[in-house]
């Protein structure tokens, strides 16, 4: 939901979010608030701007995300929507090419893995989180009407529903999401807070319905030259907003239809609100598979009591490419390597594709060729190395094979 940090996010059509003065622990003289949903009572999801300075790199004391009961976004198709030919990541512009690169790095490098911590436990949903992806750039033609100098909520969804109507947008299910880019200068206004003001918003996601589906979105102002969104540059600020939004999007996508504190609330901290709202202003990086480095916004893990940034996993792999040459008769020993995953290893050759010298063992933890050779030859074979199963959910493991020779003289 909201986020008071180096950010403008404006709340969602929904729920939640309290009000920045309960959410000071992360930032100075944050400025400006999330206006209150007239039939709830809560904050939307919005990121309001803050005053740049000193603030804690560290979660409020007592931070904590509670289960609500609602649904969590499976594995995020994220659509880049340009509101118009002008937007942030319409050709020509900053953001062309480097945020779809940065949607399919954020949501399908590994580096939100962690957040597996909040599938849905048992009476829930049943929602496991896992690994997304960019589901390309839609550039749309908004109505006239919905396209002035000032455009409100109820016409972001009015358009995004008439898109999806007319087929211009691919059709929302459970892990479709809506990332909505605006021209620069286009001021949006959710109830009475507006971004590009002092005290307005960055950013924010919202939901609403259509044809009985829930629709989630973010809706992403131009943040060119605006101070109190982000890190440091225009597109790291794009960037770090738009991590903020997706993960609060992935974890509590149906914030705008919630009205009490129950379903379809998903994960949010009554006294701090979203995931990204408790981290608020605590910038990070992370390195996409592209080997880019990408501007992100901490969120929080309950497992850590912290606010964190993933790191990409390393690839399983056999390091290993050569053996060094045996003698029949002589004692032999090589050790075959391995690197990534999530170690320590354990080793065996995989059948039906070859075998060692007989008198020479591969060690299941140790993953060594040991032994002296009862015979001279030629023996090619291929080794598996399986990784330890994370401590996360899903408990993940994975295997790597490499095939290798050895010549027994």
């Amino acid at each position: 939901m909201n986020r008071t940090g180096q950010w403008l996010t404006a709340a969602g059509a929904g729920l939640l979010l309290l009000a920045l003065a309960a959410v000071p622990s992360q930032t100075a003289g944050a400025s400006g608030a999330t206006t209150a949903r007239s039939t709830s009572g809560f904050h939307p999801g919005a990121w309001p701007t803050f005053h740049p300075g000193t603030h804690h790199a560290l979660a409020p004391a007592g931070a904590h995300l509670t289960y609500y009961g609602g649904p969590v976004v499976p594995n995020m198709t994220s659509v880049d929507v340009s509101y118009g030919p002008n937007s942030f990541i319409s050709p020509g512009h900053a953001g062309a090419g480097t945020i779809a690169a940065f949607t399919s790095q954020f949501l399908g490098s590994g580096v939100n893995d962690w957040l597996s911590e909040y599938d849905t436990p048992k009476g829930g949903t049943h929602g496991t989180i896992g690994r997304g992806a960019f589901g390309g750039t839609v550039t749309i033609t908004p109505a006239p009407a919905d396209d002035g100098p000032v455009v409100t909520d109820v016409q972001v969804q009015a358009e995004l529903d008439a898109q999806i109507t007319a087929g211009v947008l691919p059709a929302p299910n459970a892990d479709t999401s809506y990332a909505v880019f605006f021209p620069l200068g286009q001021q949006i206004c959710q109830g009475t807070s507006c971004s590009l003001v002092s005290g307005g918003f960055c950013a924010y996601h919202g939901t609403f319905v259509h044809k009985g589906i829930d629709v989630t979105y973010q809706v992403m102002p131009d943040l060119t030259g605006i101070n109190g969104c982000g890190p440091r540059t225009d597109l790291e600020n794009t960037t770090s907003t738009l991590s903020h939004e997706l993960t609060e999007t992935i974890t509590d996508p149906a914030t705008g239809l919630a009205t009490f504190f129950g379903p379809p609330l998903g994960w949010y901290d009554a006294s701090n609100g979203e995931i990204g709202d408790i981290c608020n202003a605590q910038q990070g990086t992370f390195v996409g598979t592209d080997g880019v480095t990408y501007a992100v916004q901490a969120e929080f893990s309950n497992v850590h009591s912290d606010c964190i940034v993933g790191t990409v996993p390393v690839p399983l792999s056999v390091t290993t490419t050569a053996l060094a040459p045996g003698v029949h008769g002589v004692p032999y020993s090589q050790t075959v390597g391995a690197t990534g995953g999530n170690g320590p290893y354990t080793w065996k050759v995989v059948n039906g594709l070859g075998a060692l010298p007989k008198g020479v063992t591969l060690g299941k933890t140790t993953g060594t060729l040991a032994g002296t050779p009862k015979s001279a030859g030629t023996y090619t074979f291929t080794v598996q190395a399986v990784d330890t199963k994370t401590a996360t959910k899903p408990r993940t493991q994975h295997t790597a094979t490499r095939a290798l020779t050895l010549v027994v003289t």
